[in-house]
């Protein structure tokens, strides 16, 4: 079921000069990285999109902008109406996001979040 859904929480950019393979190797099921080490080759960019959905690493993670966020926390608020906030402390985004998840989901909310600080990043 659809509903307008609102989350605050903290993301911290993960710095690695492979996203592909620091996904991989968070996972904890060794069959699970054996299995995607065997389906992908990642010599395309839709290889590792693919691969985070298909894995279902984006309860721990967002990709956004070519980088690799992780989820610290994620907290349910109430709801009243959309909006996509985010801000920069340190290494840690803050973000606020509200928006109807019938229309869109948390990363790409996240990314409309992210994408309204891009010059800060």
């Amino acid at each position: 079921m659809s509903e307008t859904v609102r989350y605050t929480g903290k993301l911290k950019e993960i710095k690695t000069h492979d996203i592909a393979i620091y996904l991989i190797d968070s996972s904890p099921d060794k069959e699970t990285r054996d299995e995607i080490y065997s389906k992908y080759d990642f010599t395309y960019e839709n290889d590792l999109n693919e691969m985070f959905w298909e894995y279902d690493f984006c309860e721990d993670f967002v990709l956004s902008n070519g980088k690799l966020y992780e989820i610290i926390s994620k907290n349910k608020q109430e709801c009243e109406y959309e909006f996509f906030e985010a801000t920069k402390a340190n290494d840690i985004i803050n973000f606020h996001v509200m928006y109807y998840n019938g229309g869109c989901g948390f990363s790409e909310a996240i990314n409309e979040a992210i994408d309204n600080i891009k010059e800060e990043l």
